[in-house]
């Protein structure tokens, strides 16, 4: 478990923080032969770039490139071929590697007509104008496709040497013909991912070259200053070409950009020489890690293995590594080792084969918060109408709840357009009379990055009139509103993200919608699908969240599919509240993209609208009738409570979990709630009671929700206490200020040493399986933790089982005692995963660039065995958790073992437990 994902550097450009301070990881990067290059088949040709791969990052690499060139992907027009290029990207996300895309390469249908049809010459050159609108679209598909997960572009490759019309390789001046291709490419990279990081084509600047400098002097000439955001160059040298850089800094400086960044996307040395090639990188990657070179931020050895054309016996040009690609091999040459040595000694680790995260940050004071990933849309729930208001809840006034906002990392907000608000009368003659007058979003909405709309269409009087009794009129008469909404707010505000369904509508009664649907996902999606069409009239680029299920397991989300939701949306709403020590189920977030994936969507992103919460809360925070006497200030142990919640969700959606879960999939989460706020404050007069044969009451139906209670109380007005700031918006410790929290930086990895088989956990579905253990059978499971930080890491606590009601510390508060975290033993039957330590117990200190090996032995509890849960078998999921203080303030993280159904062993019947005591 690696606390702080790749995708959280923060790039050169759009960046408050200063190159100097950003630069420094991504100086260890290293190319890549991938296999299919070298000419093997497919598998064969993964299998060696996955080898590479865990190759680059065993000696401390941090960056790859990927190739993503046009004439690969799109051979022939509109026939799209992502498989290896997918293959690329997700292998080196997996291995918590950042991407450095080269893109360019035309295929031969969009070539000119005068451009040499021979191989290695006909696709330098650049498209055929006429082919400027597939060039567009491919680009911005392009960059859609991958945003979040590759971040880092550059145009072309060596576009001043022989890879630009001129095949002589004398191209150093026509930066002009350049320039033209380089703006369409900048603005459609950027309609697809406008927080893509787009670079000049790494310019062939060696040493040979001595005014280099000037192409891009020509490129502001031409008026291309506008259309990069950082510059890549090849200095090769002896050992590097150390005034390209500052040649092409001082550009740079010239035309008020320092804040652009320079990338040595190559370099390195053709030479079977171990000794010098050593003693070069030994040069150059101290240097490039010191202060002198810090508008440098990213620099990437040419390649791993040797290039495709040297023979692997005899051959040795600028590998650092022999291969052999008859047998899959790659073996480490020294001046593989002295890189290793160098990177692992800069990320503090030594000679750790585990190298040092990605990490934007120098050593020093931690920054107050973490960076919010390129990409990701991070907002809070704030509800609450101001004092003296009519809503169903009450909180700060708006004026402070804004406030709170502004001082943590928000980068989202909303706002609704009601079709009851904007045509309250029905067209007359099929003539529709839109108002949008009253929709106006607050210049603090408009100042946001990310802003989404939501087409609210449920309490429209007169379409309510026609809803079931002609149901194609009333979708027809939605989609129509949608369109003219959805126009309005892209035109207006630039809107394209909308959201439209409603809340938690798997939750409806069914007398709602019964008999005209025969179930809640009907329901949902029929108008759902009039919406969409509608949006998608009033831009093709135009995109629809829908979603917001209360919960979200694989069946709710193929409920949706079954229901006919292919097509009709682009983003998916879960709410996915989890158990204490996770803070948001991410559970619920990988079963989404599983069944999304498995029906054809796989790039469909996920938006965690709630779950991401403090809940569950502690016993002692029931603030109802203490509030109704008037606020009580909330205790320090309270506030931690809140301080966990936060630190737990953020530190779970933002880390890769190999083979399981990829922070990627996430388009974004919102934190609920931001305040506490007096709820509920109507319901008691719109609810509506049932009552059972015998009189007593079974639940409410509040607003066509069903709710089952047997509480009277239910639907009165109460206090809830879920916010980072109370309800006279007071903050709570300094949770908000610090939003999204620092994590650490820590290594935290568990093995369960034992190969489990997959089988079914669903009785209808034999395609949704899971690794199957048996009960009461010893299994060992490995655990490997390193401190990552400058300074140590005290007070270790580690525990091994599954998440409880019971998990210490009980949902809120680690306990200090003179100093020191205290740890409440829970009962012995807590925990139906039973551990036991094997070997001596860890140090209570870890220092910087130190490891701590444990081994357990954990045994499943015969109660597991067999378990159902609606006719599913119940999965349970180890966890290896670790408690523990660093810089005064204590933290949680946790490694993942495999989610599991249990057998019974063959002389127990399943569900009965033998052994009350555990192992």
């Amino acid at each position: 478990m690696v606390a702080i994902p790749t995708f959280a550097l923060l790039g050169p450009a759009g960046s408050a923080v200063a190159s100097a301070e950003c630069a420094r990881p991504m100086v260890y990067g290293c190319g890549i032969t991938w296999g299919k290059w070298l000419g093997l088949t497919p598998e064969p040709a993964k299998a060696f770039d996955r080898l590479s791969l865990d190759r680059i990052r065993a000696m401390g690499g941090t960056n790859v490139p990927a190739n993503l060139a046009w004439i690969d992907i799109e051979p022939h027009p509109g026939e799209f071929h992502w498989d290896y290029v997918d293959h690329q990207v997700a292998e080196a996300r997996r291995r918590g590697l950042e991407i450095f895309a080269y893109t360019g390469l035309t295929p031969d249908w969009a070539l000119p007509a005068n451009a040499p049809k021979k191989p290695g010459i006909g696709y330098r050159f650049p498209p055929d104008e006429r082919f400027i609108p597939q060039f567009e679209e491919f680009f911005t598909r392009l960059a859609r496709r991958y945003r979040g997960r590759v971040r880092y572009y550059e145009f072309w490759n060596e576009p001043n040497g022989c890879s630009w019309i001129n095949d002589n390789c004398a191209n150093g001046h026509m930066a002009a013909s350049y320039v033209p291709w380089l703006q369409r490419w900048y603005r459609a990279m950027k309609q697809g991912d406008p927080d893509c990081v787009l670079a000049i084509g790494g310019l062939d600047y060696h040493q040979g070259v001595k005014n280099g400098w000037r192409y891009i002097e020509d490129v502001y000439k031409a008026g291309g200053g506008p259309f990069f955001d950082a510059v890549a160059i090849h200095p090769y040298g002896s050992p590097l070409h150390w005034e390209a850089i500052d040649d092409a800094y001082a550009v740079l400086l010239r035309h008020g950009n320092g804040d652009r960044c320079l990338w040595l996307n190559e370099y390195g040395w053709n030479t079977s020489d171990e000794r010098r090639k050593s003693e070069c990188l030994k040069t150059v990657l101290t240097a490039l890690a010191g202060p002198r070179y810090a508008m440098v931020f990213q620099a990437s050895y040419l390649v791993l293995t040797d290039l495709p054309g040297t023979d692997d016996r005899t051959g040795h040009d600028y590998g650092l590594c022999a291969r052999d690609r008859r047998r899959g091999t790659i073996t480490a040459r020294p001046s593989y080792t002295q890189f290793r040595r160098i990177a692992h000694a800069a990320a503090g680790a030594g000679q750790e084969q585990t190298p040092r995260p990605v990490s934007p940050f120098r050593t020093g004071s931690p920054p107050a918060r973490s960076p919010v990933p390129p990409g990701f849309m991070l907002w809070f729930a704030a509800p609450g109408c101001d004092p003296g208001g009519n809503g169903d809840d009450m909180g700060p006034p708006t004026a402070v709840r804004r406030k709170w906002m502004d001082r943590a990392g928000v980068n989202t907000a909303t706002f609704t357009i009601s079709w009851a608000d904007t045509e309250p009368k029905p067209p007359i003659n099929g003539r529709h009379k839109f108002d949008f007058s009253r929709v106006r979003p607050s210049r603090w909405v408009r100042k946001h990055p990310y802003i989404i709309a939501k087409l609210h269409f449920f309490d429209n009087p007169w379409a309510g009139v026609f809803r079931f009794k002609d149901i194609p009129r009333y979708n027809r008469r939605l989609a129509e509103w949608a369109e003219a909404a959805c126009r309005f707010a892209r035109e207006r505000y630039g809107v394209t993200l909308f959201q439209t369904g409603g809340n938690e509508r798997d939750l409806v009664a069914p007398e709602t919608y019964r008999p005209h649907f025969p179930d809640w996902h009907f329901f949902y999606m029929d108008p759902v699908k009039a919406v969409h069409r509608g949006m998608k009239k009033a831009g093709a680029d135009n995109r629809l969240i829908i979603g917001n299920l209360c919960y979200s397991d694989r069946e709710h989300i193929s409920a949706l599919y079954d229901a006919g939701a292919k097509g009709y949306f682009e983003v998916l709403a879960i709410h996915a509240y989890g158990p204490r020590g996770v803070y948001v189920d991410m559970d619920q977030i990988i079963e989404s993209h599983q069944e999304v994936a498995a029906r054809g969507d796989p790039d469909i992103p996920i938006l965690v609208t709630e779950g991401w919460s403090c809940f569950p809360l502690p016993d002692s925070i029931d603030k109802d009738q203490a509030f109704r006497r008037g606020p009580r200030p909330y205790t320090s142990r309270e506030v931690e409570h809140y301080r966990q919640t936060v630190l737990d969700g953020w530190r779970n959606l933002t880390t890769l979990r190999p083979g399981q879960y990829d922070p990627s999939w996430l388009l974004g989460a919102r934190y609920f709630v931001l305040n506490d706020h007096w709820g509920g404050r109507h319901w008691q007069d719109r609810a509506k009671p049932k009552f059972d044969e015998k009189g007593r009451l079974i639940g409410f139906n509040l607003d066509g929700y069903w709710i089952a209670t047997r509480d009277p109380n239910w639907v009165k007005p109460f206090l809830r206490p879920w916010g980072l700031i109370d309800i006279e918006g007071r903050p709570k410790g300094d949770v908000v200020e610090r939003f999204p929290p620092y994590i650490p930086l820590h290594s935290l990895r568990a093995r369960l040493e034992a190969k489990l088989s997959e089988v079914p956990y669903h009785p209808r579905r034999k395609d949704w399986t899971a690794p199957e253990a048996t009960a009461g059978q010893p299994y060992t499971v490995s655990v490997e933790f390193l401190n990552l930080e400058q300074t140590p890491m005290t007070g270790l606590l580690f525990s091994v089982g599954e998440k409880t009601a019971a998990d210490w510390p009980g949902g809120y508060a680690f306990a200090f005692v003179n100093g020191q975290l205290q740890r409440p033993v829970p009962p012995a039957n807590a925990h139906k995963i039973r551990a036991e330590r094997l070997g001596p117990p860890p140090p209570d200190m870890v220092g910087p660039g130190q490891k701590v090996r444990l081994t357990y032995r954990i045994v499943f509890s015969p109660d597991l065995a067999g378990h159902t849960d609606r006719g599913w078998r119940k999965r349970v999921r180890p966890y290896v958790d670790l408690w523990y203080v660093w810089r005064g303030r204590p933290y949680h993280t946790d490694a993942w073992l495999p989610r599991v159904v249990v057998r019974a062993p063959k002389t127990q019947n399943p569900g009965r437990s033998t052994d009350k005591r555990g192992p």
